[in-house]
């Protein structure tokens, strides 16, 4: 419904609100291994702690990858001409 700059900004507002989540994720993520990696796996018996540690990783090139999003929308939104009613 929106078009034009007004919809850039909220495009870019809805990437920051994202940058927020999988920051929030990737601390979260190091409390989590503490919790429950100390248990060991039913099958595999193997910590969860290994298992577990793929999340702050993969919360890293989260926020790497919506930081440059944000980047590139606030470039792309004021490369907008301002359209005047």
């Amino acid at each position: 419904m929106l078009g034009g700059r007004k919809k850039g900004w909220l495009l870019v507002m809805q990437q920051f609100l994202s940058l927020i989540f999988f920051l929030a994720m990737f601390f979260i993520a190091f409390k989590f291994i503490q919790l429950a990696g100390t248990q060991v796996s039913t099958n595999m018996r193997i910590r969860k702690a290994y298992v577990y540690m793929i999340f702050p990783p993969a919360f890293g090139i989260f926020v790497f990858q919506t930081f440059v999003g944000i980047l590139k929308g606030i470039q792309e939104t004021k490369a907008i001409p301002e359209v005047h009613s």
